[in-house]
């Protein structure tokens, strides 16, 4: 077994494995994983009063009013995750595995549905899929894992904000384009729905349920204003979808080689990238993270999962920027500024 296939078992091992494989998850790790996030949940959302009582820091007229979030704790409107492996393909590191311990961390933004989605490269004409209902370690089984190989891959798990709670709804959505397959996770809710919901159905263009991130998972799929040349721009799509479509939204997109990570010019949803290193690494463990070589990257709505993966974190991901991520590294592609700013 060479160096790297060593490292990988070694990071497989340490990851919390018995939360993943449905029947044979420990129902005492799901009790404590449970306790945690709505624990971590409740003191996001709720505050002290004078008398030492806790009340709701959502506003009354807010949608999650009277859905049962705040008194349980649990539900933080979605979670997004991106993986993807450095170096040569195929990687040993299993992607599909870091994105669903991934997904397992950001468990108390969304217990309804939850689903990952993974490309295997240059050569993939189709992604691997595997979505359903409920909880994460009751989706994704050690049969279903083993169907999602990949080089580099997506996830979400989903609190209902604009659509019903159903299968269909289940992300990350995935489209096939005249370019190829695009696949997209999406955490918050546009405030012009209806309008840009016209606007894409005014082009022909057919949609199948009420859910934002199909809406604009189809309106990536327009050409942007000043045309292509040369095949699809996708950049230039994603800056078109972010002037259509101001707030509000953290966003990961999946090519059959790439990642892109959006956050909304207003930066009303958050969004972070973290580095995985080698596990060799951790006699260097304060060494500065720029300075430690990149086994692969991670994108994610919160850094509370990279620990478990073996990443460090690096940054948030800034309001308006739009990031590249590709098994040569990740690069800022262009940071698109709030209506307003343009303006004046």
């Amino acid at each position: 077994m060479d160096e790297m296939a060593q490292q990988q078992q070694a990071r497989t091992s340490t990851m919390a494995t018995g939360i993943v494989g449905g029947a044979s998850a420990s129902t005492e790790q799901d009790s404590l994983l449970l306790a945690a996030s709505a624990e971590r949940s409740l003191s996001l959302n709720t505050a002290s009063s004078s008398d030492g009582s806790r009340v709701s820091c959502q506003p009354a007229g807010s949608k999650r009013a009277g859905r049962g979030a705040v008194s349980s704790g649990l539900t933080h409107e979605c979670g997004v995750f991106g993986a993807i492996a450095t170096g040569e393909w195929p990687t040993q590191i299993d992607v599909a595995q870091v994105i669903c311990l991934g997904l397992v961390a950001l468990q108390h933004r969304g217990q309804e549905s939850a689903g990952i989605v993974t490309s295997e490269g240059n050569c993939a004409k189709n992604f691997n899929v595997h979505k359903g209902m409920g909880m994460i370690n009751n989706i994704f089984t050690d049969d279903s894992m083993k169907k999602l190989k990949g080089n580099l891959g997506i996830g979400h798990t989903r609190y209902s904000t604009s659509a019903a709670s159903e299968e269909v709804n289940c992300q990350p959505f995935v489209v096939h384009t005249a370019h190829g397959a695009l696949a997209l996770a999406h955490n918050g809710e546009l405030v012009n729905c209806e309008s840009l919901r016209k606007d894409v159905l005014s082009r022909g263009v057919g949609l199948s349920t009420h859910s934002d991130s199909e809406l604009i998972t189809q309106a990536l799929c327009l050409n942007p204003p000043e045309g292509e040349v040369g095949g699809p721009d996708w950049p230039a799509r994603i800056k078109h979808l972010m002037q259509l479509a101001p707030l509000s939204y953290s966003l990961v997109i999946m090519l059959k080689d790439k990642i892109y990570g959006v956050r909304d010019p207003y930066g009303n949803r958050p969004l972070c990238i973290g580095k995985i290193v080698p596990l060799t690494i951790g006699a260097y463990r304060h060494e500065k993270v720029d300075r430690l070589p990149a086994e692969g990257w991670v994108i994610s709505s919160e850094s509370c999962g990279f620990l478990s993966i073996g990443a460090r974190y690096v940054r948030e991901v800034q309001p308006g920027e739009i990031v590249e991520m590709t098994r040569n590294g990740i690069k800022t592609i262009d940071i698109v500024d709030c209506p307003e700013s343009r303006r004046h």
